[in-house]
């Protein structure tokens, strides 16, 4: 048997938590080879037990959408219980809101994120009517952000930028 507790940590200054995480998908998978042997979903209280293992080592994986995925190693024994606790962190994200100075809400406008250090764009999202946006599911890291629409002059984060050489 191999059972935890999954713990979720969530900074979100309107929803943020550090409680018990339900549904998250817990999967084995044998240590040697790879493959997957058993799953299990975590109750409401954020537990799980997975039980009718052979002995040996397995990967546990915690999943969830939304979170950063976290594998442990555990090591099964005849009339033990393996234990596997995890702490799960949300995704990172950045909201924010498009305004003008004609126009104090852009609505609609495309909001990008671009990697800091390569100028890769990572992903992109539409303002809703108000301009609000969130760019979630995030790697962690240095962005810089980038709102456009037709119509509007293309703006950068942290105005007064006016290229994503000069956005921070």
């Amino acid at each position: 048997v191999i059972e935890g507790n999954v713990l979720g940590i969530n900074n979100d200054p309107v929803n943020g938590w550090d409680d018990p995480l339900s549904g998250v998908r817990i999967t084995l998978f044998d240590a040697t080879t790879g493959a997957a042997v058993r799953s299990a979903t975590t109750d409401p209280v954020g537990h799980y037990r997975i039980g009718g293992l052979v002995e040996g080592s397995y990967k546990v994986r915690a999943a969830k959408p939304g979170w950063l995925t976290v594998v442990k190693d555990a090591t099964t024994s005849p009339w033990l219980t393996a234990h596997a606790d995890f702490t799960l962190y949300a995704e990172a994200s950045i909201q924010g809101q498009v305004l003008s100075r004609m126009d104090p809400f852009v609505g609609a406008a495309t909001v990008t994120a671009f990697n800091a250090d390569t100028g890769a764009a990572v992903r992109s999202t539409t303002a809703d009517a108000s301009g609000n946006y969130i760019l979630s599911g995030l790697p962690a890291g240095n962005y810089k952000v980038r709102a456009a629409k037709t119509g509007f002059l293309t703006g950068w984060a942290n105005y007064p930028a006016d290229s994503k050489a000069t956005a921070t």
